[in-house]
């Protein structure tokens, strides 16, 4: 069997991870033809098939999802040994987190952060994702974790996953399976303020069927709408991660819809001038969080 290469791995795991090797190899800063070439050489020094086609993405096969988590092992093995340097970069992080993600992430994040990276400062910073891509991009942040960012030329977005979210609702309104936007858009709706990313999933959804709901309610916090649709206010589109508490406990539950919703992108995004090796470090720490609590399903998983 030829030698299976570390540089195979991470292509492997990032296009599993984000369903599609041009995403992969954005992340990993090559060009697809490069990633597709690695992916090719390490099925057939396995022998096996790992990935197939799944509509637009490519989804795991049996042996894919098999290797997925040995090559997680591995990888988080070689991140472990490039960590032992790191634990003595210093300075002040002014780290973004987007409220939805940072209800379920930022716990966790700010053990690792402080377990792994003692000496750097991290000031963080929880908000909208549109206000925190207008900080990262006026310099008043250094790092931000980002959903479905507008873009700007001063700015890098690292894809990190996909972050699956559903209309959901309190079991009371009992809206029909496969809602449609003609069955909801006189339903009052919760959502974040324009231009959020949650506010333009709402009007695109409602756009394919050339509809504007008629009782929109604007709430600039994430986790005061779910509260809000938990208690039978309204409904709204959330982060199916960030309402999995509720539907355990029976208060609110997925609705599904015609035409469904697209997954969110969560990237995580830097401007110029900042200290490369302090972003690395916390960018690599976030990564390893975000697999052990399983944030992002994986293709086929």
């Amino acid at each position: 069997m030829d030698r299976v290469s570390l540089g195979q791995l991470e292509a492997f795991v990032w296009t599993a991870r984000l369903s599609s090797v041009e995403q992969a190899a954005r992340h990993l800063h090559l060009a697809q033809p490069s990633v597709s070439l690695r992916l090719r050489d390490l099925q057939a020094a396995l022998g096996v098939r790992l990935l197939q086609r799944a509509g637009r993405g490519i989804r795991l096969t049996a042996e894919g999802r098999l290797l997925l988590e040995r090559a997680l092992g591995i990888l988080s093995d070689v991140e472990n040994l490039q960590a032992v340097g790191e634990r003595e970069i210093g300075g002040l992080l002014r780290f973004g987190v987007a409220e939805g993600f940072a209800a379920v992430c930022v716990p966790p994040l700010m053990r690792a952060l402080r377990r792994d990276l003692p000496k750097l400062q991290v000031d963080l910073v929880i908000a909208t994702s549109a206000g925190l891509e207008q900080d990262l991009s006026d310099d008043r942040l250094d790092l931000a974790v980002l959903v479905d960012p507008i873009g700007r030329a001063n700015l890098r977005l690292v894809p990190l996953g996909l972050q699956e979210t559903s209309w959901v609702a309190a079991p009371s309104w009992q809206l029909p399976a496969g809602a449609r936007p003609q069955d909801l858009w006189q339903v009052p709706i919760l959502t974040n303020p324009p231009p959020s990313p949650m506010f333009r999933q709402v009007m695109a959804w409602f756009a394919t069927a050339r509809l504007d709901p008629v009782k929109l309610n604007v709430c600039s916090s994430v986790t005061t709408i779910g509260q809000l649709i938990a208690a039978g206010i309204g409904i709204g589109v959330m982060p199916l991660k960030v309402i999995a508490p509720y539907v355990e406990a029976g208060t609110i539950a997925p609705v599904t819809t015609t035409p469904s919703l697209d997954a969110g992108r969560v990237f995580v995004s830097y401007g110029a001038g900042v200290p490369r090796r302090a972003i690395e470090a916390a960018v690599r720490v976030l990564d390893q969080v975000l697999r052990a609590i399983d944030y992002f399903a994986f293709a086929g998983g």
